[in-house]
């Protein structure tokens, strides 16, 4: 009798020990799977939160020159599922200069030449041109900001112009050319606004 007891015992604790193990196992596996979908929307997550305000990133004079460099931080003012798959921009002032930059996210070797035109088209219809101040070649990461995209080809280009058509129409189209051909992107009014705020912002800064 006594014997029988002992094994109905240990069989109780062997299930026991088995169903605490399987337990540990499984939250194991699920934590596991918790990091990695962590690990995967970090990035996305961090560009996200990086979009949120549109600010001012520098404002400083430089102690040579004595000219005033502003920038304002980096906007996202496309995203889609064609190519370019997603478009920053961001606005620099200095001295009297005030120009825009892009960084555009090809995936493809792209270059854009000295005096290339940039095409923005407003809600009125109106075209306006900027032109790009140097060439650009397409590098890793160029096209993104943070680690979302650092492995993929892009460019950053600065376009010089008046800018000052950005403040009051809202810009619907973007026409990017490259050396040999070009890119068409349509902003949805989030984007649209994006990039009419970093006009207004750096402005106010300037008038400070």
């Amino acid at each position: 009798m006594n014997e029988m007891l002992d094994n109905k015992k240990r069989k109780i604790e062997l299930n026991s020990n088995n169903d605490t193990t399987n337990f540990i196992n499984l939250n194991t596996f699920y934590m596991k799977k918790i990091f990695v979908i962590l690990l995967v929307l970090l990035p996305i997550f961090t560009t996200v939160v990086a979009q949120n305000k549109i600010k001012i990133e520098t404002d400083q004079t430089d102690k040579f020159s004595g000219k005033r460099l502003i920038h304002t931080s980096w906007a996202r003012i496309y995203r889609g599922t064609k190519t370019p798959s997603n478009v920053y921009a961001r606005i620099t002032h200095y001295g009297s200069t005030t120009a825009i930059s892009f960084k555009i996210m090809t995936g493809s070797v792209d270059a854009i030449d000295k005096d290339d035109e940039l095409l923005l088209k407003a809600v009125d219809g109106t075209v306006y041109k900027l032109y790009a101040s140097n060439y650009t070649l397409a590098n890793r990461g160029d096209g993104s900001i943070g680690l979302n995209g650092a492995n993929v080809l892009g460019l950053n280009v600065t376009y010089k112009g008046d800018l000052s058509f950005l403040q009051d129409n809202p810009i619907t189209d973007i026409r990017i050319n490259t050396s040999d051909a070009y890119y068409d992107i349509e902003l949805s009014e989030k984007e649209q606004a994006n990039l009419a705020t970093l006009y207004k912002v750096i402005k106010k800064s300037i008038n400070n």
